[in-house]
């Protein structure tokens, strides 16, 4: 996942990140449901199963097996937000750190051209970018596995009374 390293604001300071908060860049767009269409053309899809951080909107796009981008969209800023993580449908999506994938989400809506803001400041260039992995855990461990693990458990455990 590529992650701004270097960045030129439009008060012309030139910032350095050496961590990255996916909470520091969001996305501004005009015109906030066509940018939810553009994102659901490109696979993006509607989640109640996020933390709500009084979003209008979450939505999530899986990029690998583990992986996924949840994008929350915040309809009284016209601001959205959005990181990289574990996939919901495993238990260590509880566990593991997610990584900003704005860019990402930046380049997929390209056409509306978003602007982007750091810690709401217009960002003028990124001058230089990174490329972060996230760490996948070694075993993944799904959701559905332990909950059949435990039916299985308490069935035993009634089949002998």
């Amino acid at each position: 996942m590529r992650v701004p390293k270097r960045i030129l604001l439009a008060d012309g300071a030139i910032i350095t990140l050496n961590e990255v908060n996916e909470e520091y860049f969001c996305l501004k767009v005009r015109d906030l449901n066509e940018a939810i269409n553009i994102l659901k053309s490109k696979g993006y899809k509607e989640t109640k199963l996020a933390k709500n951080l009084g979003e209008t909107v979450s939505l999530i796009k899986p990029i690998s097996s583990l992986e996924e981008i949840h994008v929350r969209v915040y309809a009284e800023d016209n601001c959205l937000y959005s990181h990289a993580e574990i996939s919901r449908k495993y238990i260590q999506h509880l566990t593991t750190n997610s990584i900003p994938a704005i860019l990402e989400v930046k380049r997929d809506l390209e056409e509306l051209q978003p602007i982007l803001l750091y810690k709401g400041i217009k960002v003028i260039k990124i001058l230089e970018d990174e490329n972060v992995n996230m760490r996948e855990p070694k075993i993944p461990v799904p959701w559905l596995g332990i909950i059949f693990f435990l039916l299985g458990i308490a069935l035993i455990k009634y089949i002998r009374r």
